[in-house]
């Protein structure tokens, strides 16, 4: 039971969750409260609703206390009558108004605002996302994966590591020199070049006298997308610095196939002046055929041996549409039983406040929802 004061404005609101097909889409809605001794509407209004249409959703209603009619000291049921495709369905709550104030104020201690609670099921439901990753030692969402690097075993068949593949982007046997770099300030302490795949940059960074400089080039610009381009933006940062094509055939080639690389020294040392060190990408391209299910990759010839030479980019996981129903459900059963610890304010929430909420997860996972994960837990294939 809900208590406040007469004279007070409370939301009270009720959580639906997937009652067809994943969603919960609402038909009609209407928010009565209920004398409860005499069962008379004191108070009827239209609801109102968040997340219609999804899979966790929600109907509220304002209790005006102001109004005629309420006494405090008195108790009422507060009632939701909702459809759901053809299904109606009551939820009823009940409240007391236990004194009396002279203000119209909103009592948090007791009812916490539906947009707060909208932001703790957000929370909880993003934490919950990254535990069963956790838990199952894999990542579900799709997501593209740039240069993973593998072992060729000198076979014709190797496994990624995410599955299911959505689709693969390159596979290559090796790498080659794409572009020549150096810097030949002669006063600097140290000259070094990044490649981040994941940012889609290059750092140019010289450390130490009057050359002393940080450049970035941005490689997801149309400006610096391909290897020629890249060397003309190089050469024109001055502060000593150089670059050329290595290979004319080159020059075309996406800029976004570079090679990740950390820090790698291009630079002057004491008295010897710098000479050109290399920015590689994969060499040669291969057809392959793949398993989406187990992430198998089949060749047929052989991945030859070495040691991080099979370069490979690829999607794997699931979309939204393709995603298993056990697992939204198991997934939405654990955000249930936490929101649930929250309204309790048992041991699983340990505090919560707006737009910080730290959550401790505890005993929340039900042995329901740890048997749909196990299923899910990363495999190994051999």
């Amino acid at each position: 039971m809900i208590a406040f004061d007469k004279n007070e404005k409370v939301d009270v609101w009720v959580q639906v969750t997937e009652r067809d097909a994943g969603t919960v889409t609402f038909s009609t809605y209407v928010f009565e409260v209920f004398d409860l001794d005499d069962d008379t509407v004191q108070a009827e209004a239209t609801a109102s609703l968040s997340g219609n249409g999804t899979a966790t959703a929600f109907i509220y209603g304002l209790v005006d206390t102001t109004a005629s009619g309420f006494v405090a000291g008195s108790q009422y049921n507060v009632r939701f009558t909702y459809t759901i495709g053809s299904e109606q369905y009551i939820d009823v709550i009940p409240i007391k108004l236990i004194g009396e104030t002279a203000g119209v104020i909103v009592p948090y201690a007791e009812v916490v605002a539906f947009t707060e609670q909208e932001d703790i099921i957000e929370t909880i439901h993003d934490g919950v996302e990254a535990a069963v990753e956790n838990y199952c030692h894999r990542t579900f969402s799709s997501t593209t994966y740039l240069h993973e690097l593998h072992n060729g075993n000198g076979t014709p068949d190797m496994f990624l590591n995410h599955y299911p593949i959505i689709s693969i982007t390159q596979v290559a046997i090796g790498e080659m020199a794409a572009i020549k770099v150096k810097n030949t300030a002669t006063d600097a302490t140290r000259a070094t070049v990044t490649v981040s795949a994941d940012d889609a940059e290059m750092t140019l960074i010289v450390a130490g006298g009057d050359s002393a400089s940080t450049d970035t080039i941005d490689l997801s610009n149309a400006s610096y997308d391909t290897i020629d381009e890249v060397v003309t933006q190089i050469n024109t940062l001055g502060d000593g610095w150089s670059a050329e094509t290595n290979d004319t055939n080159f020059g075309s080639l996406l800029s976004s196939e570079l090679l990740p690389v950390m820090a790698h020294q291009v630079g002057s040392r004491g008295n010897q002046v710098a000479d050109w060190s290399y920015l590689n990408m994969p060499n040669l391209v291969i057809s392959a055929k793949h398993n989406a299910v187990n992430a198998q990759l089949h060749y047929p010839g052989i991945f030859t041996p070495g040691f991080q030479n099979i370069i490979i980019t690829y999607t794997a996981g699931y979309t939204s549409a393709t995603m298993p129903k056990d697992l939204k459900l198991a997934i939405l059963s654990w955000v249930k039983s936490i929101y649930t610890q929250t309204l309790e304010d048992s041991e699983g929430i340990k505090k919560y406040t707006t737009g910080d909420l730290s959550v401790t997860y505890g005993d929340s996972i039900t042995m329901e929802t740890k048997t749909i994960l196990n299923s899910y837990i990363k495999a190994v294939f051999a």
